[in-house]
């Protein structure tokens, strides 16, 4: 089995004329600048770190895509 990681996955979903124009929300795991400028991309609109509430996921989720409540 196949594991991506995110900025090869990113890569992936930028490339496909189906997907390149999603807007992209990461879930990632810990802070670390190095990390952040990784994911400086056309498509990503915003990042949500781990650990998250889950019934907080759907408000942030809205709130990056800017949806109103």
């Amino acid at each position: 089995m196949r594991h991506d990681d995110g900025p090869e996955i990113l890569r992936n979903l930028l490339a496909e004329e189906t997907t390149r124009n999603s807007p992209v929300i990461l879930l990632l795991e810990r802070f670390a600048p190095r990390v952040r400028r990784n994911f400086d991309e056309p498509g990503v609109v915003g990042l949500i770190w781990k650990p998250f509430h889950a019934m907080d996921l759907p408000r942030q989720v809205a709130m990056l895509l800017g949806w109103r409540p």
